[in-house]
C-alpha cells in the first residue's frame, strides 16, 4: 500500500511544480499548456511504474488523475495527447489488462471530450468538485466492471483493495482540483494586487510631482505678473523679481531632472577606472563654498600610500557623492563636521559619509529613499531616491545608520578594480 502514497506524492508535486513554473517567468506562463502536458505525462509514467496492485492482468494505479487534471485544465487537444501517451505506455507494460484499459479510457475520453471539458471553465467551484467527484468514481467502477466481465476479477480481488481504490481516486481527485483552484485564485489575487499597487504608486508619484512642480511655477507666474503689470517698477526691484522667478524655474527643472534620472538610471553609463581619492577631492572642491556658508568643516580620511581604484561612471559617481554630501551639509544648520572616510573592506572600496547633524529616527530611516520624503522644509526627497537608484545601477551597495540629534552615516561599497580583474 505504500505505492498509494507514492502515487499521491507524484501528483501533488507535479501540480506544485506547474504553478511554480508559470509564476516565476513569463515564458512559462505563455507556454503553460506545454508545461502542463509534460508534467502530466511524466506523472502518468511514474504512477504506472508504481502500481498499487496487479490482479489477473489488471494493473491499478492513479494514472487517471494527472490525465484528468491535464484534460480539464488543458482542453481537448491536451486530453487527446495524454490519452494516446498513456495507451502507448500501457501497451508496452503488456498483459491482457491493456484491452481493459483501452476500452475504459475510450469511453471516459468520449464523455470528457464532448461534455465535460467544454463546460468546465464556466462551472462554479462547487460544481467542478461535484462533477469531478462523479467522474473520479465512474472511471474505476467502469474499469472494475469491464475487468470482471472479462476475467472475473472481482471474485479474486479483496473488497478492501476495491474500497481503497475508489476512496483514494475520489478524495485525491477532489483534493487536487480544490488545491489547483485555490492556487489559481491566489495567483490571480496577487497579480491584481501587483497591478493595483503599480497604479497606486504611479498615481502618487504623478500627484507629488505635479504638486512639487506647480509650487515654483506658481511663484514664477506671480513674479512675472508683478513685473508686467507694474510699468513704473524700479529696475533693481524688477531684476530681483526676475531673479527669484529664475531660481524657482531652476528648482522645477531640478525636480524634473531628478525624476527622470530615477526613472531611467541605465542611460549613458560610461564605466572607467576611477581613483576614489581624486574623485572625492574633486567633489569636496565643488562643495566647499556651500560648506563654508553653513559653517561646516569637511575632512577626507584614508590610508596614505593606499590605492583605492574602482570601475565606475565618473559623472554618476560625482552625483552620488555630491547629493549625499549636500544633504549632510544641509542637515547641520548650525555647522558641524562632514567626514568622508575611504577604506578597503575585503573586495570592496568603502566610502563613509558622516555628519554631526539632526539625525533620523528608525521610522524616518525606513522611509529614506522613497519619493518626496525629505527632512528638509523645501526638499523633494528625489535626490536621495536618485542616489539609491544610481548605486544599484552601478552594482554598488548602500547602507545608512543614524541617531537622532547625533548624526547620520551613509556607507557606499563598490568593487575594487583589483577584485574585478581577478574575477574576470
Amino acid at each position: 500500500m505504500e505505492n498509494v502514497y507514492i502515487n499521491i506524492l507524484i501528483i501533488i508535486v507535479s501540480i506544485l511544480i506547474y504553478h511554480i513554473f508559470i509564476t516565476i517567468h513569463q515564458i512559462f506562463k505563455k507556454n503553460s499548456k506545454y508545461v502542463l502536458v509534460i508534467l502530466s505525462a511524466l506523472s502518468i509514467v511514474l504512477c504506472m511504474h508504481f502500481p498499487i496492485y496487479e490482479q489477473h492482468g489488471h494493473v491499478y494505479d492513479l494514472r487517471f488523475i494527472p490525465m484528468f487534471i491535464g484534460a480539464i485544465y488543458g482542453g481537448r487537444n491536451v486530453v487527446l495527447s495524454l490519452v494516446i501517451f498513456s495507451v502507448v505506455n500501457r501497451f508496452f507494460i503488456g498483459g491482457d489488462g491493456f484491452y481493459v484499459y483501452l476500452i475504459t479510457i475510450t469511453v471516459v475520453l468520449f464523455f470528457l471530450y464532448y461534455w465535460y471539458i467544454p463546460r468546465f471553465n464556466s462551472l462554479l467551484l462547487k460544481q467542478k468538485l461535484i462533477y469531478s467527484m462523479f467522474i473520479a468514481m465512474f472511471y474505476p467502477i467502469l474499469e472494475f466492471l469491464i475487468c470482471h466481465l472479462w476475467f472475473g476479477t472481482l471474485e479474486h480481488i479483496p473488497p478492501r483493495l476495491i474500497g481503497v481504490s475508489l476512496i483514494t481516486n475520489l478524495f485525491v481527485t477532489v483534493g487536487v482540483i480544490y488545491l489547483i483552484e485555490y492556487l489559481r485564485k491566489a495567483n490571480e489575487l496577487m497579480e491584481n494586487y501587483y497591478i493595483q499597487d503599480k497604479f497606486k504608486g504611479l498615481s502618487e508619484m504623478a500627484s507629488s510631482i505635479s504638486h512639487e512642480v506647480r509650487n515654483p511655477l506658481t511663484v514664477t507666474k506671480g513674479f512675472i505678473q508683478l513685473v508686467m503689470n507694474d510699468e513704473k517698477i524700479e529696475i533693481e526691484k524688477r531684476n530681483l523679481h526676475l531673479g527669484l522667478a529664475l531660481q524657482e524655474l531652476n528648482r522645477a527643472e531640478s525636480i524634473i531632472t531628478d525624476y527622470l534620472t530615477y526613472a531611467k538610471p541605465y542611460e549613458e553609463i560610461n564605466l572607467e577606472q576611477l581613483d576614489v581619492i581624486e574623485e572625492i577631492k574633486y567633489t569636496v572642491n565643488v562643495l566647499n563654498p556651500l560648506a563654508l556658508m553653513n559653517n561646516v568643516h569637511i575632512q577626507v580620511k584614508h590610508q596614505q600610500n593606499e590605492a583605492y581604484l574602482i570601475k565606475n561612471d565618473k559623472k554618476k559617481f560625482h552625483q552620488i557623492i555630491i547629493n549625499l554630501s549636500k544633504n549632510a551639509i544641509e542637515a547641520m544648520p548650525s555647522g558641524g563636521d562632514l567626514v568622508i572616510k575611504i577604506s578597503k573592506e575585503s573586495k570592496f572600496v568603502s566610502i563613509e559619509i558622516s555628519d554631526t547633524g539632526v539625525g533620523m529616527t528608525e521610522e524616518e530611516l525606513s522611509r529614506l529613499g522613497t519619493p518626496f520624503f525629505s527632512m528638509k522644509e523645501k526638499g523633494t526627497g528625489l535626490g536621495t531616491m536618485v542616489v539609491f537608484s544610481l548605486v544599484d545601477t552601478l552594482n554598488g551597495r548602500i547602507s545608512v545608520t543614524s541617531i537622532k540629534r547625533e548624526g547620520t552615516t551613509f556607507q557606499l561599497l563598490f568593487k575594487s578594480v583589483d577584485h574585478i580583474a581577478v574575477s574576470e
